[in-house]
């Protein structure tokens, strides 16, 4: 209803966001047959978008759920199934009509994901230090385990892709706090619900 009626005419004192939409939207009609059809279309539009948002959510889950995505690489914008910005409001608007806390913890978990998806990153995704990481070793550090993890270290960091992957990491680290900020507050808006 705020972008209906983007211009308050609600006096000082109202705090509560969804109040302050329904009020600004009841305070511009001028009668109540307005009022009755301004509400009835908010909540046949709140109806839809939330069925849309369950659908955006169920397609990250969906590729989340294949488990071909990994944690530790970065992969182009154009992968997740829907706009990465239409994924990100679909979680803060289910967030704040969320019936649990466990459903608010997996949408928080699913936005930390987004930050591996940056525009420019191509077809093949890219490690986060560039190269693939050998297998983990487990038991003993012997000599010759030393000197693997050595090579492997060298390996990484003289890769050609080094320097690609850590410029993609800045970009990565300024997303996740710019998604981060917008869950946050989110989950306040929730809150003062």
């Amino acid at each position: 209803m705020t972008y209906l009626y983007p211009n308050s005419q609600l006096p000082p004192g109202f705090t509560d966001p969804v109040l302050c939409a329904f009020a600004n939207a009841i305070l511009h009609c001028a009668t109540c047959s307005e009022v009755t059809t301004v509400l009835n279309e908010a909540i046949v539009r709140a109806d839809v978008q939330a069925a849309q948002d369950r659908e955006i959510i169920s397609d990250l889950a969906g590729l989340m759920a294949k488990c071909t995505i990994r944690p530790d690489a970065f992969y182009d914008v154009s992968v997740p199934p829907h706009p990465k910005e239409a994924i990100i409001a679909a979680i803060e608007r289910q967030i704040l009509w969320a019936p649990n806390q466990e459903l608010i913890d997996l949408l928080i978990t699913a936005s930390l994901f987004l930050r591996n998806f940056l525009p420019d990153v191509g077809s093949k995704p890219l490690p986060f230090l560039g190269e693939e990481l050998g297998p983990p070793h487990r038991g003993e550090m012997t000599e010759a385990i030393i000197e693997e993890l050595s090579r492997e270290a060298r390996r990484i960091e003289t890769s050609p892709n080094r320097k690609r992957a850590d410029e993609l990491r800045a970009i990565a680290d300024k997303e996740a706090k710019r998604i981060e900020e917008r869950i946050a507050a989110a989950i306040r808006l929730r809150e003062a619900s």
